[in-house]
């Protein structure tokens, strides 16, 4: 494929470019390339980490075009790396020396990494100097060195920091912790001596750098109150939650005055903050060929009290059109909304946030209008854990053919519980998501449809090394129809029609299973010779994903991906997982499968990800196509 090819010259390009850039790096054009570095004596640390510290390099069989220029300092200076690196692994005794050789014309250069590494100091002893109210065990815990592992005097440095923060978060703000290190040979004997001095209790706040903001407003984001002990990490929880007010660029929380004697302290909020208003304009591209127009305005601290006001607008503009028939695109789809944010509801530190929305789409035969309000209130049960609760009502009016009613209502509640330890939130690298929902509509609220809904999710994030990430999902959902006015001639056979469109589970494409079109996975029905999903009452989607790091902004990503949607809950059987590869014809009800690669463009707002889809099974027989491009902003999951 042209394209494909001409990618590939591309990045060999930028590749070489990057090379070409390193090895300048504003050295003489006279002094000799390095071409070949070899290493010697080592055992207990492999060649590939060894090199992986030397800011001297050779070239490679991945890059051919790297080769920088000789300079003596430099390789003195990885030489003192490596025996540091050595050190921190407790080989005290570690050597390493660099020797140079070169050519007659003095234009390449060889270099010998000479290691002659000894045997590792190992700690046989650990002592704590400190008052009996402090627990032996809980100290230990607090460090990572541990008995009977090898010496690390920059990790020994570490865990000094690590006990004096321990006992900060006990309230001992003025504890101090020294070491000290006996070696006996190859024996070593560490001693911590702790002083932890006297518990710290808060006496007075004070905020300095507030313009528009209200005093109280900045010192209700504490967690700490007068009389409170005063512990490290809830000064860090403090200082967190002034960030996620999003009213302050920069938040710093100091004690002016420390009374050890009375064991009293003062703390001072400093703070820059945020412009009231912003207003900001986007532009992007889907897999559903929409060109995506966004607009937005708000106002983040009204009253000087913290409080929200924001209107956004998104267009989706179809694209067909003007490739096909030359016409101006037709809107595709139209979300508006207006949001008021209330950050303390009832003096509590529960954001309740009310919205008025307009949605429009158009779907593959008919379209879709919905306005809606709903109240979300939310709580954060820990650092990493939140509780969602909304009460919504949407009024919607559609021309979808399979539903008996033009205009209908839906009321429901639903409870949404998330817990996020991702490190990053657009591209993680390690962490877990879990999330679950449950939801009921109809019934005592009102509307024209009862159900309950209840759906759970789960993904991993795991570093393998410093290029490469493993990253895991699973999802599943079912929904439970208990009355409905909506369902059409079909809806004693199809139970989902009993449940609205909008509600409804839904699979395939860029963000679920990748190689097939979007939303298209489950049953379908014609309607004027085109395609329409129908959806589904259950629902289960898995995905692995390997992200690897390439050069630059770019990254590679290596995928499998597995799911479908269930029209009738019924439907789904354990035969279903595997029944793409049994033989048979191909059916609609089995676990469809995708596999292929993707490129990503790291960006301010999320990965820009470029996505080569492959059916795998059966499907690929009747197919129109055997695989799907996908185009998307941020990771597909």
């Amino acid at each position: 494929m042209r394209w494909a090819a001409s990618l590939v010259c591309i990045l060999c390009l930028l590749h070489a470019a990057a090379a070409l850039a390193q090895d300048s790096n504003g050295l003489s054009e006279d002094l000799p390339r390095i071409r070949h570095i070899e290493i010697r004596g080592n055992e207990a640390v492999g060649d590939g980490k060894i090199r992986s510290i030397l800011t001297v390099k050779s070239p490679s069989l991945f890059r051919p075009f790297r080769a920088t220029r000789f300079r003596r300092e430099f390789l003195d200076a990885d030489v003192r790396a490596v025996t540091l690196y050595y050190r921190s692994l407790g080989y005290l005794q570690a050597k390493v020396t660099g020797d140079t050789s070169f050519d007659k014309g003095y234009r390449n250069a060889s270099i010998r990494i000479t290691v002659s590494e000894g045997r590792p100091t190992i700690v046989r002893a650990l002592h704590f100097k400190a008052s009996e109210t402090l627990s032996r065990e809980r100290l230990r815990g607090a460090i990572r060195t541990k008995v009977g592992k090898p010496y690390n005097e920059f990790q020994v440095r570490d865990d000094r920091e690590a006990l004096r923060a321990f006992l900060q978060d006990l309230g001992y703000l003025t504890a101090s912790v020294a070491d000290s290190s006996r070696f006996d040979s190859l024996d070593a004997a560490l001693t911590f001596d702790i002083r932890e001095g006297r518990e710290m209790h808060l006496r007075e706040v004070s905020v300095s750098g507030n313009e528009k903001t209200e005093t109280r407003i900045v010192a209700r984001e504490l967690v700490l109150r007068t009389g409170d002990l005063v512990r490290r990490q809830k000064l860090l929880e403090s200082q967190k939650k002034l960030y996620e007010s999003g009213l302050f660029l920069d938040a710093t929380i100091r004690t002016v005055v420390m009374d050890s004697s009375a064991g009293v302290v003062d703390l001072l909020v400093n703070v820059r903050e945020r412009k009231d208003s912003w207003i900001g304009f986007g532009v992007g591209y889907s897999s559903r060929d929409l060109a995506r127009l966004s607009g937005e305005w708000g106002n983040r601290n009204i009253g000087g009290a913290g409080r929200r006001l924001t209107a956004q607008t998104q267009f989706g503009l179809s694209l067909d059109s003007l490739f096909t028939r030359g016409k101006m695109p037709p809107v595709g789809e139209n979300v508006s909304q207006l949001s008021w944010r209330e950050p303390w509801f009832l003096g509590t530190r529960t954001p309740l946030q009310f919205t008025g929305y307009y949605e429009f789409s158009k779907q593959k035969t008919f379209d879709q209008s919905i306005w809606g309000l709903k109240s979300t209130a939310r709580r954060d049960l820990s650092t990493a854990a939140r509780v969602f609760l909304t009460a919504e009502n949407r009024w919607v009016t559609t021309t979808d053919s399979t539903l008996v009613r033009e205009r209908y209502t839906t009321r429901l509640l639903d409870l949404r519980h998330e817990r996020d330890t991702r490190d990053d939130f657009f591209d993680p690298g390690r962490g877990t998501l879990q999330q679950s929902l449950v939801e009921y509509s109809g019934g005592f609220l009102g509307g024209q449809s009862t159900f309950g809904k209840a759906s759970l999710g789960a993904a991993w994030y795991s570093t393998l090394n410093s290029r490469m990430v493993i990253a895991w999902r699973a999802r599943s959902g079912v929904i439970e129809p208990v009355r409905s006015q909506l369902g059409g001639a079909a809806a004693d056979s199809l139970e989902v029609l009993k449940v609205p469109f909008e509600d409804r589970f839904f699979a395939g494409g860029a963000s679920t299973v990748r190689g097939y079109p979007e939303q298209l996975l489950g049953r379908v029905v014609k309607v004027g010779g085109k395609s329409q999903p129908l959806g589904g009452l259950a629902m289960l989607v898995a995905n692995v994903e390997l992200r690897v790091r390439l050069i630059w902004l770019f990254s590679a990503a290596f995928f499998v991906d597995g799911g479908n949607v269930w029209a009738d809950r019924r439907e789904f059987k354990l035969s279903r997982l595997a029944g793409e590869f049994d033989g048979g014809d191909p059916s609609d009800l089995d676990v469809k499968y995708g596999a292929g690669v993707g490129l990503r463009a790291r960006t301010p707002v999320g990965p820009l990800r470029v996505d080569y889809g492959q059916k795998i099974g059966r499907s690929r027989r009747n197919a129109a196509r055997p695989y799907e491009f996908h185009l998307s902003v941020g990771q597909a999951f």
